[in-house]
């Protein structure tokens, strides 16, 4: 199997421009660009699916683990479960998606990235279903080199 790296580029233009790039065979290796949900559709992307009518990822991973009463978010992030709840509820109400992670950040005293990579291992372990690890597994080999 060939090799795979991971690379976080930058904000939505970036990965659009890079998924363009890749289209058009305009770069040295070839590229999966992934956008989030909320995005538009191109052929130059793959969009991270939708879940009901949650669009960002943000959105779809805290409005699950909330459907979960937040499930283990208390033990892996060491708060108690009431205060970060708490949080957590509020955090939701703000109309900006994007300033969740650093509002709850800020609350627990972490880095709003370090606190986002905790939320994502959490719903991967109760929230991603099977066939959706299947269907993330096909759209990234098709995406490699034959």
């Amino acid at each position: 199997m060939p090799k795979l790296r991971i690379s976080p580029v930058g904000a939505a233009d970036v990965v659009k421009t890079i998924g363009k790039l890749n289209q058009n065979a305009k770069l040295p290796y070839r590229f999966l660009a992934v956008l989030d949900g909320d995005q538009a559709e191109s052929v130059d992307y793959w969009r991270l699916p939708t879940y009901e009518n949650w669009e960002a990822p943000e959105k779809v991973v805290f409005m699950q683990l909330k459907q979960l009463k937040w499930a283990d978010l208390d033990q892996r992030l060491e708060v108690g479960a009431g205060t970060l709840f708490n949080y957590l509820n509020n955090s939701v109400l703000i109309a900006d998606h994007h300033k969740w992670t650093a509002e709850l950040g800020n609350k627990v005293a972490m880095d709003k990235d370090e606190f986002w990579r905790i939320m994502c291992k959490c719903w991967c372990k109760y929230c991603l279903t099977a066939a959706y690890q299947d269907y993330i597994q096909m759209v990234i080999l098709n995406a490699l080199p034959k």
